[in-house]
């Protein structure tokens, strides 16, 4: 079953909002967050706003009639008691202010969702600003599934410059650290940064006609979703300039399984398919 969430305009403009593309009613498992009267519920395919005090249950006729309902009657009154959010500055000189366009339709039909960067519910000291972008596999979730931890995230950042993998490092250790500390029903708000690890393996030129380099990561990170233990991943990060040069694709691959297995061609397939820029 697929819910479609909606919001009012204002919400658009913050920093904080998470677009819906598609969800489900599995595995709502993010931490939940107040948004104008709405409570925000993660699933592999995204965010699922309703109202606060509301449970969503199977009776999806119960949920659409009070949902549009309360979604109508509080539409105005949100717009009316937010300010309009700042519009995110230039962090590098050659980039370039404004929301990226992308395309990403998922050649293996994975569920996914978007936000702006840096994320503040989880990763407010990401040094990226820009837009993420994700898509999960279907037992990414589920910590005894064989694709537990599989997904591709594209982080589409307002920098054209060099990103060496010492800063990709960096930055990718900030925003798992983020994900154990304050997402998921296991999160541990105490979890110690070095608990979290990111490794540099090597770069390659990967062509392509787009300036892209990959680069090899291995990582330890925390599963706070299922098993509330460390997971060891492997991780593949593609960098290239979006079409027309104003921002810059850095493109995660992940899973704990070894290369030799088939999801990697499923992740590859995800890594393709997108398209970023005008």
């Amino acid at each position: 079953m697929h819910w479609i969430a909606f919001y009012p305009p204002c919400t658009l403009a913050s920093d904080r909002t998470v677009e819906v593309e598609s969800s489900s009613e599995e595995a709502r498992v993010l931490r939940p967050g107040l948004h104008n009267g709405f409570v925000a519920e993660g699933t592999p395919g995204g965010m699922v706003f309703r109202p606060k005090g509301f449970r969503m249950g199977k009776d999806k006729h119960t949920l659409r009639a009070f949902g549009l309902a309360f979604i109508c009657v509080a539409w105005a009154g949100a717009c009316a008691s937010q300010q309009a959010a700042p519009e995110a500055s230039t962090v590098a000189a050659k980039g370039q202010v404004g929301d990226p366009k992308y395309q990403w339709k998922s050649p293996n039909g994975w569920k996914g969702g978007s936000f702006r960067l840096p994320p503040k519910d989880f990763a407010p000291d990401l040094g990226f600003r820009g837009r993420e972008v994700l898509r999960f596999s279907p037992g990414y979730f589920k910590g005894d599934a064989h694709d537990a931890w599989t997904y591709a995230f594209v982080l589409m950042v307002d920098e054209v410059g060099d990103l060496p993998p010492a800063r990709l490092e960096r930055e990718l250790h900030t925003y798992f650290l983020g994900l154990g500390r304050n997402l998921g029903k296991k999160r541990q708000a105490n979890l110690s940064a070095d608990e979290i690890a990111v490794e540099h393996v090597e770069s390659t030129a990967a062509g392509g006609g787009k300036a892209r380099m990959q680069h090899t990561f291995r990582a330890t990170v925390f599963d706070s979703w299922s098993t509330q233990a460390p997971v060891d991943i492997n991780l593949k990060v593609d960098v290239w300039l979006c079409e027309g040069n104003a921002h810059q694709a850095v493109f995660v691959s992940a899973s704990p399984l070894p290369y030799s297995d088939d999801v990697w061609q499923s992740l590859v397939a995800e890594r393709e398919t997108f398209r970023c820029g005008a």
